[in-house]
């Protein structure tokens, strides 16, 4: 518990989208309809701010918005 599953998951899953790939082809298993209904709450949660988001010119450049590095 409270090791990030549930978060990792939820940004995985909105990122596949926004790189293009469609809801028929994202797979994700979980063990119990409450985390079903947990999931797709976040996600559609995270989408509908993402929608809503607004981009500054001086924050916007070619990088992704979740890099993963060593720090």
């Amino acid at each position: 518990a409270g090791t990030g599953k549930t978060f990792f998951l939820e940004h995985r899953v909105v990122d596949m989208i926004l790189a293009g790939a469609e809801l028929g082809q994202i797979l994700l298993v979980t063990f119990t309809d409450k985390a079903v209904a947990e999931l797709r709450m976040r996600i559609r949660d995270l989408l509908d701010r993402l929608s809503r988001a607004t981009v500054s010119t001086a924050a916007a450049d070619d990088t992704t918005a979740w890099a993963i590095d060593d720090a």
